[in-house]
């Protein structure tokens, strides 16, 4: 009781000094959950602490939360989850159809990587350069469920709550179950504490960064917490080791002191025939009420009080070249598109869905129609497009046969019957009844008589004369 009453002073000062920039919002009500959790037994053990309920009932937060607001986490949260489980598309699906089940829910509070570093981590054999391709694996998950989560509503934010240190260093001398803790403490090869410390704040440092990347994503600094709550036995009292650093400039990063683990008071305690043994990764009831804590003061406070707002202006579908369109029939179709943008979501055209088909081979009007819905679900007024698919003009001119002999020979005196000609066209076809001959053939003078044959088709190209 003694460290909570010193912790929360200290810990107040900071309350005050963020709620200063909260504009509170007398008499609001919202919907039951407001806050998810999601992740590891980090994040299960804070659900089934109460935590952040306990922290809304404390008369430090008096009138600072929003009534009504609850958190959920029973579906969502995973003992020995990692990130790369919840990376698995079945496993973002669960989260998705969670926060469309709950549309109240703007702010998701992720606890994760710890099991993905204990599981991976290596003191004496990991190059720096194989420590970090294992961060960077470990990060990119942890980016696929960030980025996921805020594509799902434009209103969400998302906190990554780090971690404080770990305590192996009490629970290996006395192990509740020595093939789970020392088994898990020699795979890392048995580091010392600032080898852990150092090797959890470097991941922490990265989390930072790839939150900054990230819109509306977030890291809530923990380290050397509950050094700041608690102080160690026999070595530094509470308040006496800094503060872990929060936003926008994160200093002290880390906090407390990285030489310690966090002290035996603040961990999670397992009893065993009669006998208490510390945890050596999760926190106790009253420790992740500080981090409860910790994550209100730094963001949720602010961020209860002044949600997003929700988008409800639907993207607007602009056509690009004519409509009408025309294309000659038999000739390639290609459409000139159109764009997509929205006032939250920005350029959205790779989000179109084109509707409708053109037959070129088929003379006819035929319609497109262009359809875009935004994050939040509003759908565009939809935008067709008339193609009329026409005629190809003619510009092939008939072609004269000649029939009979060329040349002729008739005898003098005699009487000429000229074979004639036929003529085709590629659109009107048989026209030899529009052939017109010119000349004559006088077969009273012996001679050489020349006769031609004229054509043109309804377009009026004119055959090569023959």
């Amino acid at each position: 009781m003694a460290a909570r009453n010193r912790c929360s002073f200290g810990l107040t000062l900071v309350f005050l000094a963020i709620m200063s920039v909260v504009i509170l919002t007398p008499g609001h009500a919202w919907a039951a959950y407001r806050i998810l959790l999601l992740g590891d037994s980090w994040s299960t053990m804070m659900y089934n602490s109460n935590a952040f309920p306990r922290v809304f009932a404390d008369p430090a937060f008096a009138g600072a939360v929003p009534a009504n607001t609850q958190v959920k986490g029973d579906v969502t949260t995973l003992v020995g989850g990692t990130a790369a489980d919840w990376a698995d598309p079945a496993k973002l699906a669960v989260l998705g159809q969670e926060l469309a089940n709950n549309p109240t829910i703007d702010i998701v509070h992720i606890s994760l990587t710890g099991n993905d570093f204990f599981t991976t981590f290596r003191a004496q054999s990991d190059t720096p350069e194989q420590r970090a391709a294992k961060n960077d694996a470990i990060l990119q998950n942890l980016r696929i469920i960030m980025e996921y989560v805020v594509a799902q509503r434009p209103n969400i934010r998302v906190a990554v709550c780090g971690y404080d240190y770990v305590n192996f260093n009490e629970s290996v001398a006395k192990p509740y179950d020595s093939a789970y803790v020392l088994g898990f403490y020699n795979a890392m090869e048995q580091p010392t504490i600032l080898q852990l410390n150092t090797a959890m704040v470097e991941l922490g440092q990265r989390t930072i960064a790839l939150c900054n990347s990230i819109p509306r994503c977030y890291y809530v600094h923990n380290f050397g917490l509950m050094h700041y709550v608690y102080g160690y036995p026999g070595l530094f009292a509470a308040l006496t080791k800094p503060y872990p650093g929060q936003p926008p400039a994160y200093t002290p990063f880390p906090g407390g002191d990285v030489n310690y683990p966090s002290p035996p008071v603040a961990m999670n305690v397992i009893t065993k025939s009669g006998t208490n043994y510390v945890d050596p990764i999760h926190l106790s009831n009253n420790g992740y009420f500080y981090l409860a804590w910790n994550c209100m003061t730094s963001f949720y406070v602010s961020w209860l009080n002044n949600p997003l707002p929700l988008d409800t202006t639907p993207p607007v579908i602009t056509l690009l070249g004519s409509n009408p369109a025309t294309v000659l029939q038999g000739a390639t179709y290609v459409d000139a598109g159109a764009t997509a943008t929205d006032n939250v979501d920005g350029n959205i055209t790779a989000q179109i869905v084109k509707t409708g088909t053109v037959n070129t081979a088929v003379i006819g009007a035929y319609t497109l129609t262009y359809n875009v819905s935004d994050a939040a679900g509003n759908a565009a007024v939809p935008v067709t497009r008339t193609v009329n698919v026409v005629e190809a003009p003619d510009t092939t001119p008939p072609v004269i046969t000649l029939l009979g002999s060329n040349p002729a020979t008739a005898l003098q005196g005699a009487t000429y019957v000229d074979a004639g000609a036929t003529a085709l066209d590629n659109k009107d076809g048989d026209i030899t009844a529009q052939i017109v001959a010119t000349g004559t053939v006088n077969t009273a003078v012996i001679g050489a008589y020349t006769l031609t044959y004229n054509v043109s088709d309804a377009a009026g190209n004119a055959a090569v004369p023959v």
